[in-house]
C-alpha cells in the first residue's frame, strides 16, 4: 500500500471504551441491537438469551425455557418481542421487556436463524433437519392474536404454537 492511499483511511477515535458485556458462560452466537440502540441481545450456547443495556453493558434480564444451545435471537422492530432460535428444535417467543414466555413453535431440527418482517406482522425461522436425508426449511408465521396467546402455566411450555402462513 502506497503513502498515498494510507493517508486517504479514515482514521478511528481510540478514545472511545469498549463495553464490556459480562454473563454468559458459553460462546455466543449471536449479537444484535434493537431498532432505538438502547438494548442489545445476544444469543450462547450456554441455552440463555440475554438483553443488556447498550450505554453501560449492565444485564438486563434473560430469556429461560431453552434446552439446548440458542443460535439466533431477534428483537420486533417496536422492542416490544423477542424471538429465539434454539439447536432444540424450538423457536420461542417472548415478551421483551418481561421476559414472559409466550409461544413455541417446534420444528423437526435445530432452527438456525429467525428474523422479524417490518411490519412486525410476520416473523420467519430457518431450520435444519435432525436426520441427514430430510432438508432444511424456512417458516414464515404471521403473528399470533392476543387471544391465540394463553399463558403457559409456571415452569411449562406454552401450548405449540402452529401458524405458518400459507403459501402464496
Amino acid at each position: 500500500m502506497s503513502a498515498q492511499s494510507q493517508s486517504s483511511l479514515p482514521r478511528v477515535n481510540t478514545s472511545f471504551l469498549p463495553v464490556l458485556l459480562k454473563g454468559h458462560e458459553g460462546s455466543i452466537t449471536t449479537v444484535k441491537y434493537n431498532q432505538d440502540g438502547d438494548f442489545i441481545f445476544t444469543a450462547a450456547l450456554d441455552h440463555t438469551p440475554t438483553v443488556w443495556y447498550a450505554d453501560s453493558g449492565e444485564r438486563l434480564g434473560t430469556y429461560g425455557y431453552h434446552r439446548g444451545a440458542v443460535l439466533d435471537i431477534d428483537p420486533s422492530w417496536d422492542s416490544k418481542y423477542v424471538i429465539t432460535a434454539g439447536a432444540d428444535g424450538s423457536a420461542r417467543l417472548f415478551t421483551a421487556t418481561t421476559g414472559e414466555y409466550i409461544a413455541r413453535m417446534p420444528h423437526n431440527g435445530a432452527v438456525r436463524a429467525v428474523a422479524w418482517g417490518e411490519s412486525n406482522k410476520l416473523f420467519a425461522t430457518a431450520a435444519d433437519p435432525f436426520h441427514s436425508r430430510e432438508r432444511g426449511c424456512i417458516n414464515i408465521f404471521d403473528f399470533p392474536t392476543e387471544d391465540m396467546l394463553e399463558p403457559a402455566p409456571a415452569g411449562q411450555d406454552p401450548a405449540p404454537l402452529h401458524v405458518p402462513r400459507p403459501n402464496s
